[in-house]
């Protein structure tokens, strides 16, 4: 009698980028962080709705199901670097977002438009956020962007409101300082 063919092991998952980052910043001064994540970042908190009303003003983050807050789950944020994407071929002077795949960050919400929003960097490495005529707009904090027309200077800890996601903007010292207050 032949032996059934063994299955492979399973492959282990790579840690995700935030498990990544948190596990960093526990372990690292915020310098030596800065020098490891280099990146700006979002955190962008996990959505729990549906698509947005009729205009940005009626669009309401989405929140978690009424209980889960009291069950003790908080859902883990994804982090996304923001950066060119590797296969990126299109737009290569600014760092887009969006639900479409193609995107240097695709956030798959049905509030995000297909090409919502955009980041630049200047010289500097000075970071900006600007609406790409997004359907339900950007927010940045209270300000919603003009679309095509305003940019806005981000510094590191802004809400932003992405249609109906979520998200906050770091730079890798403030991403340091925000990950170092999360409970282990």
């Amino acid at each position: 009698m032949t032996p059934a063919p063994r299955s492979p092991a399973p492959v282990p998952s790579a840690p995700s980028a935030y498990a990544q980052a948190l596990s960093s910043a526990r372990r690292m001064r915020s310098a030596e962080f800065a020098s490891a994540f280099p990146h700006a970042a979002l955190l962008v908190q996990p959505s729990h709705g549906g698509p947005c009303g009729d205009s940005f003003d009626t669009c309401k983050a989405a929140q978690p199901p009424s209980g889960l807050a009291s069950l003790g789950a908080t859902p883990t944020p994804s982090l996304r670097w923001i950066r060119k994407s590797a296969n990126a071929e299109t737009f290569l002077t600014m760092v887009t977002i969006g639900r479409g795949a193609t995107n240097d960050i695709a956030l798959d919400a049905p509030g995000v438009s297909k090409f919502h929003a955009f980041f630049l960097s200047d010289s500097t490495g000075r970071i900006t956020i600007v609406d790409a005529g997004s359907s339900y707009g950007t927010r940045v904090g209270q300000v919603s962007l003009r679309p095509r027309t305003q940019k806005l200077a981000l510094e590191g800890g802004e809400q932003l409101l992405l249609g109906d996601v979520q998200a906050v903007f770091h730079t890798p010292r403030s991403l340091h300082a925000a990950l170092q207050g999360v409970d282990r």
